[in-house]
């Protein structure tokens, strides 16, 4: 048992914090007051009383709740990353199949475009075999 163990259950029993006693007590009745002995009612409760963490202990605590807070949070940001990530892909691949659509598109235009040179030339050329048929 610590040294400051008795210390600590007489302020834990007696509900104070390092107060100082008024001065009309003596602290043989202080000591008299309080039952420390191992069949204490208090004691047999079932309630262990905590000693009270050190600062260090604290500190430490406080770190493993800020870690602990953060590795939940990595799972929802992992998550949300992934779906970014799919969003993104999906809209490439839409951008992808626009360009597709577009560049199908420009080339039937180029073909019919050049179907209709063809036939303006094969025109041109039958008029003009005509004119020379027709002057002779």
């Amino acid at each position: 048992m610590p040294p400051y163990y008795k210390t600590w259950m007489d302020q834990k029993l007696m509900g104070t914090a390092r107060t100082r006693q008024p001065t009309t007590q003596s602290s043989h009745t202080f000591t008299s007051s309080i039952n420390l002995d191992e069949d204490n009612d208090e004691m047999n409760t079932g309630k262990t009383l905590e000693i009270p963490i050190g600062k260090k202990a604290e500190k430490e605590k406080l770190k493993k709740k800020k870690r602990k807070s953060c590795d939940d949070v990595v799972p929802i940001l992992s998550s949300q990353l992934d779906e970014i990530k799919e969003e993104k892909r999906r809209m490439h691949e839409e951008k992808k199949e626009c360009m597709r659509v577009a560049l199908e598109e420009q080339r039937e235009l180029m073909r019919i475009a050049s179907e209709e040179r063809r036939e303006l030339i094969r025109i041109k050329e039958e008029k003009n075999e005509l004119q020379v048929a027709t002057m002779s």
